[in-house]
């Protein structure tokens, strides 16, 4: 709704539909940040050395706006492939609940993109997310249709 050439895009094809779910996921990832662990050995990255013991996460939110992987990633781009973000982490943390994400936000979007009229009903500026240091959740989400 905050890319209305995209909704359209979306509207005038709805075989994209997982396509935006995964540019979703990309662009506003449920999880910004797993558990911290801790390095098993020293390793140098970038220039910057993290020694064995210490704590560091990945920031799973800022790994899926890496320009280098993802042209223009600030964009929502509805058809965005290859689109191998990391919502739901990776290797053995990889998140369980992601294939039933996956579903319920299938059934949910292929219902509400055909609402005739879908718009935010507030200002983006206005949305209002949970705070939290691990997920990104929205307190609510007005929208508003046109009735049938």
């Amino acid at each position: 709704m905050q890319s209305p050439d995209q909704l359209a895009r979306l509207r005038a094809d709805p075989s994209l539909l997982p396509l935006a779910i995964e540019e979703g996921l990309r662009y506003n990832s449920p999880t910004q940040a797993p558990n911290p662990l801790a390095a098993l050995e020293d390793i140098s990255i970038r220039g910057k050395t993290i020694h064995k013991g210490e704590a560091l996460t990945a920031i799973l939110a800022s790994a899926n706006r890496d320009p280098e992987v993802f042209p223009e990633p600030d964009r929502f781009q509805v058809g965005r492939t290859p689109n191998r973000h990391i919502a739901f982490s990776a290797g053995p943390h990889y998140c369980l609940g992601a294939m039933l994400t996956r579903l319920e936000a299938q059934s949910i979007l292929a219902a509400l993109v055909r609402l005739p009229g879908l718009r935010l009903a507030c200002n983006s500026s206005d949305l209002t997310w949970i705070p939290h240091d691990r997920f990104r959740v929205l307190t609510a989400l007005p929208i508003a249709f046109e009735p049938p």
